[in-house]
């Protein structure tokens, strides 16, 4: 008939829309999958194509009692919830097409913060499934980020949607008059909380100072140059003498390049680009030679290699670090303090998040690199510097345990939660 054709126009406009378990299981996710395959297959049973709104109805009823009974602690899994409510502009002067995607907006609870992956979204003022707010025959679906668009089915009260990817999610609404309606949004989580505030932070460092050069920070980028020399100079003796050491010398190369041509700029031209790159230069140089020091028995280095963090080379880098920061203007300063901030409260709950609290990454924050943040962040006088951070990324054990990890994978062993 002419309104199944019609139904299928609609949903059509969404995109190429799953209907199946998988969208089910995201719209009513306290609901037993036995129940999501049984009702599943009798869905789309009602008339004219429409999904048959009683099945629809009993499965919402059986999602809010299972709901209420994992929240009272009888049995299921706990999702928090967050509502939300859609809002769709006035119908008057609005064309089809591209325009009309401007017209949907989503309002969260409890202001812009990003949901969290793991989160039950419970999305108010959309239609119900007889049209409703003059919108005859719409159809509803999500975008999620690995590029499918799930079904969302209408009834009364709000509609449930888990959030189990960590991305960028769409809403898409479309009627039968042709508008598509789309919201786009990000769904993140602890993790991803924790590498955006890293990312910030190091940011933020990086752009600290801003042009006011000192003669703290002349010395301190001519003691860091030659230094820097001469630590160069011990590594080649020390490692030379086997040609794994060279070949491992050789991947030090660009990393020191990159330093030498950030001071030697810094202190011709005191440039704030060039001043910045030295810590985004130091921070690469310790991720290559935290990798060589630990093999270092092995690559001839033995015990006449200094590892890095004890080195007359990385005092003249928290030297150098205490000279910028000291030249930098006070609201420079501040915004590293915030972003810092941030990151300690992200990387706590990040912790928290985690399954297991004897994983490399929950032992370094609690035992290492918590209480060094913290000073760095309240202590006035503290100096800010690499080497917390890398620590913070296990030194050069991050190479290694992907490379372990990768290792365990091709035997089949287990693999533990992202760190």
């Amino acid at each position: 008939t002419d309104r199944v054709a019609s139904n299928f126009d609609t949903m059509a406009k969404l995109g190429d829309v799953t209907h199946g378990h998988e969208a089910l299981r995201r719209q009513f996710p306290h609901v037993e999958a036995e129940a999501l395959e049984l009702f599943g297959e009798t869905l789309c049973g009602g008339p004219s194509g429409e999904p048959d709104s009683e099945v629809v109805t009993a499965l919402a009823d059986m999602q809010l009692e299972a709901q209420e009974a994992a929240s009272r602690g009888g049995g299921g899994t706990f999702l928090p919830t967050r509502e939300c409510t859609v809002h769709l502009a006035s119908e008057s002067g609005a064309t089809s097409g591209s325009d009309a995607a401007q017209r949907l907006s989503v309002e969260f609870e409890g202001g812009d913060d990003p949901p969290r992956v793991g989160t039950v979204l419970l999305l108010k003022g959309l239609p119900g499934p007889d049209g409703g707010k003059g919108k005859d025959n719409m159809k509803v679906a999500m975008a999620i980020p690995t590029g499918e668009v799930l079904s969302m089915e209408l009834h009364d009260g709000p509609i449930r949607f888990w959030m189990c990817d960590y991305g960028m999610h769409e809403l898409r609404l479309a009627d039968a008059s042709g508008d598509v309606f789309r919201y786009r949004f990000m769904a993140t989580s602890p993790l991803g909380d924790f590498a955006a505030a890293m990312d910030r932070f190091h940011d933020s460092c990086d752009w600290v100072w801003d042009g006011g050069w000192t003669e703290e920070l002349e010395e301190a980028t001519m003691e860091m140059l030659a230094a820097l020399d001469s630590h160069f100079e011990a590594m080649e003796v020390a490692f030379t003498k086997s040609p794994m050491g060279s070949m491992m010398m050789s991947e030090l190369g660009p990393a020191r390049r990159k330093l030498e041509t950030s001071l030697a700029k810094a202190l011709e031209n005191h440039d704030a680009q060039a001043v910045g790159r030295v810590y985004g230069a130091v921070r690469s140089l310790l991720t290559n030679q935290s990798l060589l020091d630990t093999f270092s028995p092995m690559l001839g280095g033995g015990a006449s290699a200094v590892p890095l963090k004890d080195s007359h080379l990385y005092q003249s880098v928290v030297a150098f670090e205490k000279a910028r920061f000291g030249a930098a203007s006070d609201a420079k300063r501040a915004e590293v303090k915030e972003a810092l901030s941030t990151l300690i409260l992200a990387a706590d709950a990040h912790v928290a998040e985690l399954d297991h609290g004897d994983g490399g990454f929950v032992v370094r924050w609690r035992t290492q690199v918590r209480e060094t943040l913290v000073q760095m962040r309240d202590d006035p006088d503290a100096t800010i510097h690499p080497l917390p951070f890398q620590q913070l990324r296990g030194e050069g054990g991050g190479y290694i345990a992907d490379m372990m990890k990768s290792m365990c994978d091709s035997f089949g062993g287990p693999v533990g939660k992202a760190q």
